[in-house]
């Protein structure tokens, strides 16, 4: 009987290693296809050698910082407030544009009052994704004809707080 009881233990100790044995090549086929399959997604999402070639052909642009805006903006029933600062970008690489930050900078008090003219006209509403492009839209073709020195190619918006009350 003890005979018995030692030759099931040890089948059953043989029985408890093959399952820790499939176990643990289980864990490691899993492993490694998950860093095959990480490889795989993280090789397509890659950028190619000519997306980067095109970005690096790309503009540079340069920015201006109009400072920030507090205004208050046109009421339907309700009043509300704006705050937000806004940036202008240039071409940084145009030989033409070389006095347009000196003209931006001397030209700021007039150019920031045609973009406050234009907040101030605006209600909460309009603050939107697409209303946002919109204003951009109208800053630009508001301050370009103000230039003599070039001409901005976008307006940025690095903050935009509005309060309806």
């Amino acid at each position: 009987m003890a005979e018995k009881v030692k030759k099931e233990k040890a089948e059953g100790s043989k029985g408890n290693i093959l399952k820790i044995i499939i176990i643990i090549l289980l864990i490691a086929v899993l492993i490694a296809g998950g860093t095959a399959a990480g490889y795989i997604f993280a090789t397509k999402m890659k950028p190619s050698q000519t997306t980067t070639a095109t970005n690096q052909a790309a503009v540079n642009i340069k920015t201006f910082s109009l400072d920030e805006f507090l205004v208050n903006l046109k009421a339907d029933n309700t009043s509300g407030y704006l705050k937000t600062k806004i940036y202008i970008g240039y071409d940084g690489d145009n030989k033409d544009y070389k006095n347009l930050p000196t003209e931006l900078e001397d030209k700021k008090p007039i150019l920031r009052d045609a973009v406050n003219s234009i907040l101030r006209n605006k209600k909460t509403t309009d603050f939107n994704e697409a209303g946002v492009e919109q204003i951009k839209k109208e800053i630009k073709d508001r301050i370009n004809p103000l230039l003599k020195e070039g001409q901005i190619e976008n307006v940025y918006f690095y903050d935009i707080i509005v309060q309806a009350q």
